[in-house]
C-alpha cells in the first residue's frame, strides 16, 4: 500500500494491492482495481484530522464515501484520468432523475433478451451525457466480473457476465451518492496523478 501525507493537512491515498473483507462502502460501479476490500487497512493509516482529501484514483469511490461517512463536510478533491468515469460522477451529481429513468429502460430491455441487448449496448456510442453514463453503469453491472477494459481503439470489450438478476438500477444508493456529491466542498476533475501533485505543491504543501 502507498500512503502519502502532505504536511498533515492534505492526504493522498494511492493504489494498493493488499486485500481484506469490507462490504459497507457506497460505490457507483465495480472496478477491477477495487479499494473497497482495503478499507479496514486504510482506516488505520488515515489521520483523525486533516485538511483536503485528495483522491487521484477515484474508481468506484469506496474510500471517498467511507471517509465522508465519518467526516461529513470534509473538503475533497476527487479525480480520475478516465473521462467516462468522471462524467458518470458529474452526471450522478447533476442529473440523477434522468439517469435513473435511463437505467430503468436498460433494465427492462435487458430482462427481455439479456445477451442480444447487452452486446447491442456494448457496440453503441451514445452522445448525450445521460446515455453515456447510463451505458457505463449498465455495462458495469452486467459485464463479466465488473471489469472495465477497452481495446486499442478505446472500445469496451468485456463479455456478458453470468448473472440471474443483476442490480442495474440501485436507485437508493445512486440518490444517496448524488446527495453527497452535491456538496460545495467536493470538487470533481478529470486529471492524472501528476496534476494532483502539482496542485498540492501549488498550494504550498510539502510531500513526505
Amino acid at each position: 500500500m502507498s500512503l502519502l501525507t502532505i504536511c498533515d493537512n492534505v492526504i493522498i491515498i494511492c493504489e494498493a494491492t493488499v486485500r481484506s473483507d469490507f462490504s459497507n462502502s457506497k460505490t457507483i460501479c465495480k472496478m477491477g482495481w477495487r479499494k473497497r476490500q482495503l478499507i479496514p487497512i486504510l482506516n488505520q493509516n488515515i489521520p483523525e484530522s486533516f485538511g483536503t482529501y485528495y483522491e487521484p484514483f477515484l474508481g468506484g469511490g469506496a474510500l471517498l464515501f467511507n471517509i465522508l461517512t465519518g467526516k461529513n463536510g470534509q473538503k475533497c478533491s476527487i479525480s480520475d484520468l478516465n473521462s467516462d468515469l468522471v462524467l458518470a460522477y458529474t452526471t450522478i451529481r447533476d442529473k440523477i432523475d434522468a439517469l435513473i429513468t435511463s437505467l430503468k429502460s436498460h433494465e427492462k430491455n435487458y430482462q427481455k433478451d439479456s445477451q442480444t441487448y447487452y452486446y447491442s449496448i456494448r457496440e453503441s456510442n451514445p452522445r448525450s451525457e445521460i446515455e453515456k453514463t447510463s451505458r457505463l453503469i449498465f455495462l458495469n453491472r452486467t459485464c463479466f466480473n465488473g471489469l472495465y477494459r477497452v481495446n486499442s481503439k478505446g472500445k469496451f470489450n468485456v463479455p456478458l457476465g453470468k448473472y440471474s438478476n443483476p442490480n442495474i438500477v440501485n436507485e437508493e444508493n445512486l440518490r444517496a451518492v448524488s446527495s453527497i456529491l452535491r456538496s460545495n466542498r467536493i470538487s470533481i476533475n478529470c486529471r492524472d496523478f501528476a496534476a494532483v501533485l502539482r496542485d498540492a505543491k501549488k498550494r504550498r504543501f510539502s510531500i513526505f
